[in-house]
This record gives C-alpha cells, sequence and structure tokens, in this order.
C-alpha cells in the first residue's frame, strides 16, 4: 500500500518530529478515517507501553543501526502475525526497512495527536501537588470541555514541588491556578499599587 510508505514526503533534511509526523500521517491514512483508526492506534500505544517499554533489549534490537532491516521486518512477522492488525504489522515492517523503527514512539504519540484533532479531541494536563479524586478530574474536564467548546480528554498527574492549587495546559496554554501564580500576582498588583500612590503623592507636593 502506497500510504503505508511516505518516504517521498519527508524533507531533503529532516529533524525526527518532521519524519515521525510524516509517517503518523502515512498510518492514518492508511488505515482511514473509521473506528479502525482507533484500533490500530490503541495497539500501537499498547506496543510501545507494553514492549518496547517493559522490554528495552527488544526495543534496543528494533532501533539498532547494525541489524539489517530485512532481518528486523522478519523478526516482526515472526513475533506479531496474527496478534495485531495486518495493516499495523505492515507499517511496522516499511519502518524496519526504512531504518525509522527507532522513532516508533514518536511516530506513536505523533499519530494520536493528529486523530485527535481530526475527532476534535484536545489533549489536556492537569497537574496538582496532591492526586485529585475522579469527581475532581471530571469537573475540570467538563469546564474546559464547556469554554474551548471541544472535546478535552484530561490526563493528572501529581507534583510535589507545586505550591498547591492546580497548573492546566491545554496543548501550549497554560492556566497556573496554583498558590505560586496568586502570590506573584499579589505580590506585583502590590507593586503596582505602590508606586501608584508614590506618583500621587508625588503629584499632590508639586501641585502644593
Amino acid at each position: 500500500m502506497p500510504a503505508l510508505d511516505p518516504q517521498a514526503a519527508i524533507p531533503a533534511d529532516p529533524s525526527a518530529a518532521s519524519v515521525a509526523a510524516v509517517y503518523a500521517k502515512g498510518l492514518l491514512g492508511a488505515v482511514g478515517p473509521g473506528p479502525e483508526a482507533d484500533e490500530a492506534l490503541g495497539e500501537l500505544d499498547l506496543l510501545v507501553k507494553d514492549v518496547l517499554d517493559k522490554q528495552p533489549a527488544f526495543a534496543a534490537v528494533l532501533a539498532s543501526p547494525r541489524i539489517d532491516p530485512q532481518d528486523k521486518a522478519a523478526m516482526l512477522e515472526r513475533v506479531f502475525a496474527g496478534k495485531m492488525k495486518p495493516i499495523l504489522l505492515n507499517f511496522l515492517k516499511v519502518l524496519a526497512r526504512r531504518r525509522r523503527l527507532d522513532l516508533l514512539r514518536q511516530i506513536a504519540r505523533a499519530a494520536a495527536a493528529l486523530r485527535s484533532e481530526a475527532l476534535g479531541r484536545v489533549p489536556a494536563i492537569l497537574t496538582t501537588a496532591a492526586p485529585v479524586d475522579a469527581a475532581t478530574a471530571r469537573e475540570v474536564r467538563d469546564r474546559l470541555s464547556a469554554a474551548l467548546a471541544k472535546d478535552v480528554q484530561l490526563t493528572t498527574r501529581v507534583d510535589a514541588s507545586l505550591i498547591g492549587g492546580l497548573v492546566v495546559r491545554v496543548g501550549d496554554q497554560v492556566y497556573d491556578g496554583s498558590v505560586l501564580s496568586r502570590l506573584n500576582r499579589l505580590r506585583q498588583t502590590a507593586l503596582t499599587s505602590a508606586v501608584s500612590q508614590a506618583q500621587a503623592s508625588l503629584d499632590r507636593f508639586v501641585r502644593s
């Protein structure tokens, strides 16, 4: 399938991110816009989390430039045939032959982001100093979804160094509700107020 091999679309001097994006688009173009896309991306995510992340030796073999690409493709066939969708397995073998398996994690992230964008989904990250319960996470998600008029996919994280409150990242935008942020704003407000009062006193002195 030509859509599985987007090599011609890769620029002459690409970054890893741009190469990953090209292959991610190729995969999505091959599986189509329907539920098959979510199934394929789900399998790809499991491959990354349950195989590559948990079996670093196997991940190193796939990424190694010393192993012949055809040998990698044959190994993928032996290991995954019948265990994943044929179109995804074919995609992995294309990556093997193109010496791009080292970008598999980046391709998976790029494909997931592109799929979310196509469906109007917006990934968001809620970071708090302590774990939040499911009800709180749902409330934050619902408020963001209403404010953005999009389907927000919320992920929660814990950062003990955060001084209370919360920080929400939606794409490149950060909404900071932490105590530290409020203290900084309070400090700036106090400074501005002091400057204004000093200026007013100076004005009264000049006019007197």
